[in-house]
């Protein structure tokens, strides 16, 4: 019937609702990552043959796919940022700042005040 062109507009649709969720609501980037895949859809629905009476289930599946590509990217960066907080820093570990030694001159500072 058209299960597999719902299924790539699907598949089209959904890095881009991740896309979505990692840019600020209303901005350029917001507006590109709802409408880039448009006209790709709008072409293989075209070249598919398929009729005006199938819009409304390519939409479906648009919507659906922007809906669950935003909530996997939502779910994996709050697990990625909860894994950084138990490891103390990103996925290579803590920080070199974090652990860095002071430098010559604020170590000298700090240590002038413990001798008096």
């Amino acid at each position: 019937m058209g299960y597999e062109l719902f299924a790539s507009a699907f598949v089209l649709t959904l890095p881009f609702g991740a896309w979505r969720a990692t840019t600020r609501k209303l901005s350029l980037r917001w507006f590109l990552a709802i409408h880039l895949p448009i006209p790709f859809i709008f072409l293989m629905r075209h070249e598919a043959g398929y009729s005006y009476t199938f819009i409304p289930w390519m939409v479906i599946a648009c919507v659906t796919a922007q809906i669950l590509g935003a909530e996997a990217m939502s779910r994996w960066r709050a697990a990625h940022q909860s894994r950084a907080r138990m490891t103390g820093g990103g996925v290579a570990g803590p920080s070199p700042t974090v652990n860095a030694p002071a430098n010559d001159a604020s170590a000298s500072a700090r240590n002038a005040g413990r001798r008096a």
